[in-house]
């Protein structure tokens, strides 16, 4: 369970101020430097999502819509993936905000390098087991798509800084199960041109 963020009225009216600077510095941005101001901005617009206060919630939401039509409308935003994936992780994280989190990670990693996918994708699946059906599935998907990409261990000392999700039993096995069945799966041949 995450934790909520608790403050007063003033703190909130403080913070609204921020949130509304913070929407008409990303609404005048140029598209050639959103990457740049995405990189500290997002992950703490998101972390904004654990509050209790309705007005700042909202306000947050209303930024992620804007951010959502611009990222998605122009793919070569890149989105800072590793503050992403680190407030992903952090258990402290409320679940909205992981949830958010998880969709901007999954958007950015689609147009990020080989080599940094690799590098994120990995530490995102440990704790898998533990996390809900759609997250698992989100995760999965992830890795699947950087799967070719992995840095494989030479040995078992090297798989807890390579795939540190293999580590602890219940990842593993969810995680193992889960590439038997993608393995097991094979369409049927398609049936030659003369039998149809």
């Amino acid at each position: 369970v995450g934790r909520r963020h608790m403050s007063s009225p003033g703190a909130n009216t403080a913070l609204l101020e921020k949130l509304e600077k913070a929407e008409l510095r990303i609404g005048l941005c140029e598209d050639s430097k959103l990457a740049k101001l995405l990189d500290p901005a997002l992950p703490n617009i998101i972390g904004f999502l654990a509050t209790d206060d309705a007005a700042v919630r909202a306000k947050v939401m209303a930024i992620l819509t804007h951010l959502n039509k611009r990222i998605r409308g122009d793919s070569s935003v890149a989105l800072p993936l590793t503050p992403l994936a680190k407030q992903f992780a952090n258990p402290a994280t409320a679940p909205m905000a992981s949830n958010f989190c998880l969709v901007y990670l999954e958007m950015g990693l689609g147009r990020a390098a080989p080599a940094q996918r690799a590098v994120v994708v990995p530490p995102l699946l440990r704790g898998i087991a533990r996390r809900g059906a759609a997250q698992q599935e989100t995760l999965l998907s992830l890795l699947l798509g950087s799967l070719s990409e992995l840095p494989l261990p030479g040995s078992h000392a090297e798989l807890e800084g390579r795939l540190p999700f293999l580590t602890d039993p219940a990842d593993r096995a969810l995680v193992l199960e889960w590439l038997l069945d993608l393995l097991q799966f094979l369409p049927p041949p398609a049936a030659p041109a003369a039998d149809r």
